[in-house]
């Protein structure tokens, strides 16, 4: 794998964090994907 391939790799699991995180924020504590949409979102910023 180059160093390209890599650096590309990890721009897109930043982007799919952040995605995830502001869907977190965004989604209404009583929508049943909430759980899910945050689960490992809280627990990382230690």
């Amino acid at each position: 794998m180059s160093v390209y391939q890599w650096e590309r790799r990890q721009q897109a699991i930043e982007r799919q964090q952040a995605e995830r995180e502001r869907l977190c924020r965004i989604t209404k504590d009583e929508d049943p994907r909430k759980e899910e949409l945050c689960r490992g979102v809280e627990s990382e910023k230690d």
